[in-house]
This record gives C-alpha cells, structure tokens and sequence, in this order.
C-alpha cells in the first residue's frame, strides 16, 4: 500500500531531541494557525470556541502510523490538512459551524 510507504519515510525522519508531543491546540475569540514541522503523538485534541483554528499536519512528524484528532468546536471553524494520499476518518457533530471532507 502507498500510504503506507510513506507513512514509513515520515516516521523515520527524527523529531528534534527532547520536543515534546502537540497534544492540545485551542482557539477562543480569534485565529489560531498551527503548522510546520510539529511534533504529534498518537492522539491531540483541538478546541474551537467563537474562532477559527487552522491545524496544518503537512509537515507534521508523526510518532505512530495511526493518531487520532479530537476536535471540540462551539460557534466555530476548524479547518484541518494533511498530507495527500493518507486516509481520514471524518465523523461528529457539527452546530453552528461548517464541517468538510
């Protein structure tokens, strides 16, 4: 399988020693944008309240060839890329919001 693969090249590229797992990332009243080469374990939780937040995993190393996003948004937008050719499981419930595949 190609996902795979690659998924393989992205965990055996090394982290910076000593850098800690993203697990939360929050947005309240704003616009937060996270992305670049960030650290994620094998599940992060991202909350949205009267704000967009932005989770950019292109670059993102991966610990695990499986994580898990938890993603809690109220009066919200969340808006979450990774890389073409992995698969996504996209489920929930979405109020006042917008939710995409």
């Amino acid at each position: 399988m190609r996902v795979q693969q690659d998924l393989r090249v992205v965990l055996a590229t090394p982290s910076r020693p000593g850098r800690k797992a993203a697990r939360f990332t929050a947005a309240v009243f704003g616009h937060v944008v996270r992305r670049g080469r960030v650290r994620v374990g094998p599940w992060a939780l991202a909350t949205s309240a009267f704000a967009d937040l932005d989770l950019d995993l292109r670059e993102a190393s991966m610990d695990r060839p499986r994580t898990a996003v938890t993603v809690l948004a109220a009066f919200a937008h969340v808006d979450i890329y990774v890389p073409e050719g992995v698969n996504v499981d996209v489920s929930g419930l979405t109020i006042f919001g917008h939710r995409r595949d």
